[in-house]
């Protein structure tokens, strides 16, 4: 079997803030991602990370390896069609969707979800009564859960809970161990990671791992990255009052995305309180709180009120990560507090420039 190199550019960063944490093949859409698709086709030691910029230095290139770009939009069919004819020597030219702007992983998102949920549904059993209903081990139902499967299918992994008069809209992927509360509307297209939970509205969007939107509000045509907790009442728009496209500040500029329905890109660890409400096509960085509403893009680690923005002090986020890490039963490895101290360092300056206090944060 061929190794497989993943390559991380130096393009990543036009994803921040969620590559801010994880790498770009670690970004999921319709339930899978780069790694977990190439996980399934090659054994983890046949699967290796190279970083590729000005700063790295150059490594080797080797003739038997299979390279792909880690911003690659991970599609089922498109992996295994660029891993089969690259197994088989063949050399070809082809033109494969890339991640280049944040928006891009909720445009392909959509354009990909029914595909990539179709394949995941082969890992499990339909239920006897709705045949596009497919459930893992151990999951509950509740006996007032409803389903529509009109526009696609719906796959609860093993340990999911669905609890009474949830309304379930597929296409949708819930991942292992995902609670959906009483009364939630979720759906079409949403996918999520392990250990998610799910209240209120959720439509067209992903939610990563460990993340907590488990009270009323909506959310929609949105990315939430992991160990996210959204608070109740929070709700984010999704189209512009003049139902034009969306555009998106980035830096000093403002780029059009082409899309006339887009949420928000919220990072890991961010939290929202209650009532916040978010603008259209707004970027939330790493361990940003938001309270009130939220009109502009929020840079990582930093409290964004209605008084302006202060800095969410390092040692603060640190207590939090640990303490969220409790409450799932896990312990913050030294990997995971590194991380938060490197991405705190890498995004000082987007804090000075957007003017954040570094104050005691007034309410």
């Amino acid at each position: 079997m061929a190794h497989v190199v993943v390559i991380e550019d130096s393009l990543s960063r036009g994803l921040y803030p969620v590559t801010l944490t994880k790498r770009a093949s670690q970004i999921s859409i319709g339930g899978v991602s780069l790694e977990g698709c190439l996980s399934l086709l090659f054994k983890a030691g046949d699967i290796s990370f190279k970083t590729s910029s000005k700063e790295e230095p150059a490594w080797k290139v080797d003739s038997n390896a299979v390279y792909i770009n880690a911003r690659l939009v991970p599609v089922v069919g498109i992996i295994k069609e660029i891993v089969a004819s690259a197994l088989k020597g063949k050399t070809s030219v082809k033109q494969y969707p890339i991640f280049k702007y944040p928006w891009d992983i909720v445009k392909y998102h959509l354009e990909y979800c029914n595909e990539n949920i179709g394949y995941l549904s082969g890992f499990h059993e339909p239920l006897k009564k709705h045949k596009k209903v497919f459930v893992g081990q151990k999951s509950f139902i509740d006996s007032y859960a409803v389903f529509d499967t009109t526009d696609g299918p719906i796959v609860l992994d093993k340990q999911v809970s669905v609890e009474a008069y949830a309304v379930l809209r597929g296409p949708l992927y819930l991942g292992p161990g995902t609670t959906i509360k009483a009364g939630a509307v979720i759906g079409p297209s949403v996918t999520t990671g392990e250990q998610v939970k799910l209240g209120g509205e959720v439509a067209e969007s992903v939610v990563e791992s460990f993340t907590n939107k488990a009270h009323y509000g909506f959310i929609g045509h949105s990315y939430v990255g992991s160990w996210v907790n959204i608070g109740g009442g929070t709700s984010n728009s999704d189209l512009k009052n003049t139902y034009g496209s969306v555009r998106v500040k980035i830096g000093k500029k403002k780029i059009d995305t082409d899309m006339q329905f887009f949420g928000t890109i919220i990072g890991d660890y961010a939290k929202t309180a209650v009532n916040t409400a978010i603008y259209t096509g707004k970027l939330v960085g790493v361990g940003a709180s938001c309270y009130g509403i939220i009109s502009e893009n929020v840079p990582s680690f930093s409290h964004a009120t209605p008084k302006g923005l202060y800095e969410f002090k390092l040692e603060a986020a640190l207590k939090m990560q640990q303490r969220m890490f409790e409450r799932r039963n896990k312990e913050a490895a030294k990997e995971d507090k590194e991380l938060l101290k490197s991405v705190f360092e890498k995004t000082k300056k987007d804090r000075k420039d957007f003017g954040v206090k570094k104050k005691q944060v007034e309410f």
